[in-house]
């Protein structure tokens, strides 16, 4: 079985993608902007619910019940705004940098003369003109906005657990920066065992394929054996990488959520004796919870999970 020697590089080929953007610039940063603007209200909420549980449930101070109903209402109007123009700023630079690479591809295409479509199937030709742009699309439509989303929201959660707790912080950034170091290390060995499986994959279809089509040449010499045997070790080959690909991602998983956990340990543990000895409030440990399931959530939604 032939393999494949060709090793994309992601990131390299995410930058080139987005290099197509450079012309929408403004309408890039205007979604930035707006965006910011979310996340930040987004990290007050938990402000709010601290002021909730300090003043208002526990020391019983209602004239403050106004101002924060006032203050919530506020934050949701404007989450709601900025959500929906940085939406709107989204659509338009992820449609005409969608555009950009199709048009760039079909004009590197047409430039490729005759003897290329004579050489080329039409099906590769049609599928880089509307599958892989259809990728692309995906790619500037979720991938950019949902990386910058996760930058900005993690910064300013990293922000706030400093303000209230350096030491949670740190535990916090340690934890983080394990998921993703091993995250990437587990990604590189998916992403070659994922080339293995589609391999052995594309072996298996092609040897039973062949079985069902030279079926009555295998009858006439006798070879029944001895074509299932080869078609068997090609579908044995196949699960073991199916098996150890299923592996890997299992151990990824694991990874994170031991970090997860050992984050989770740690903060109640930490908040728990600060609690005891008056440090931190009832509404600074829900705060700082809130944070960093925020935290764990964003994570959560990184392409390395």
């Amino acid at each position: 079985m032939e393999k494949r020697k060709n090793h994309v590089n992601y990131i390299k080929l995410y930058f080139w993608n987005i290099k197509y953007l450079k012309k929408y610039f403004l309408f890039v940063f205007s979604a930035t902007g707006f965006t910011f603007i979310y996340e930040y209200c987004n990290v007050l909420v938990p402000k709010l619910i601290q002021e909730f549980i300090d003043n208002v449930i526990i020391n019983n101070q209602t004239s403050t019940i106004r101002r924060l109903l006032i203050s919530a209402v506020v934050l949701v109007i404007v989450m709601i705004l900025s959500y929906m123009i940085s939406k709107s700023f989204e659509l338009v630079y992820v449609e005409k940098g969608t555009k950009e690479i199709q048009w760039d591809i079909y004009n590197k295409t047409r430039e490729k003369g005759i003897e290329y479509f004579d050489k080329t199937p039409k099906g590769e030709t049609l599928s880089l003109l509307s599958n892989n742009v259809i990728s692309i699309y995906f790619l500037f439509a979720k991938c950019v906005p949902q990386a910058i989303s996760i930058i900005i929201s993690s910064i300013l959660a990293i922000i706030m657990l400093l303000q209230n707790s350096s030491m949670v912080a740190c535990i916090v950034l340690i934890s983080y920066i394990i998921v993703i170091a091993c995250n990437v290390m587990y990604q590189l060995k998916i992403e070659n065992t994922g080339n293995d499986q589609t391999d052995a994959n594309i072996e298996y279809n092609r040897k039973a394929y062949d079985s069902v089509e030279a079926i009555e040449e295998i009858r006439a010499f006798g070879a029944k054996k001895w074509n299932s045997d080869k078609v068997f070790s090609a579908y044995e080959d196949a699960k073991k990488i199916n098996i150890k690909l299923f592996l890997l991602g299992s151990a990824k998983k694991s990874v994170f959520t031991l970090c997860k956990l050992f984050g989770n340990i740690v903060y109640f543990i930490i908040c728990i004796s600060s609690a005891y000895y008056g440090k931190i409030t009832i509404g600074n440990f829900v705060a700082n919870y809130m944070y960093l399931f925020d935290l764990v959530k964003q994570n959560c939604n990184t392409k390395f999970n």
